[in-house]
């Protein structure tokens, strides 16, 4: 599994220095940052997600639960377009796809 870790490279490295120093003073509070840490990766995973080769279907751009399909006028494309609204939970895979 990967990691998308863009967005939380500087978060991830300085909860590894915190974590090694307080298990290193006093470790049962090295636990609280450990959590953190454990939080991260879990909400930063990036599973492969091979696309599948039929034209006749639909994907969504990320994991969750889809909401809302409407049909609505769009001015950055000018003209009529679909909205798709999805519900990410907190356990759901944060990573947005498009082709």
């Amino acid at each position: 599994m990967r990691l998308a870790f863009s967005q939380a490279k500087a978060a991830v490295i300085l909860l590894v220095l915190i974590t090694a120093i307080l298990a290193w003073i006093y470790p049962v509070l090295s636990l609280v940052p450990l959590a953190l840490l454990t939080f991260l990766f879990f909400f930063y995973r990036d599973p492969r997600r091979p696309a599948p080769e039929k034209e006749s279907i639909i994907l969504a751009p990320a994991d969750g639960k889809v909401t809302r399909v409407a049909s609505v006028d769009c001015a950055y494309v000018g003209a009529g377009a679909w909205q798709v609204s999805i519900f990410m939970s907190p356990l759901s895979v944060h990573v947005n796809r498009s082709p």
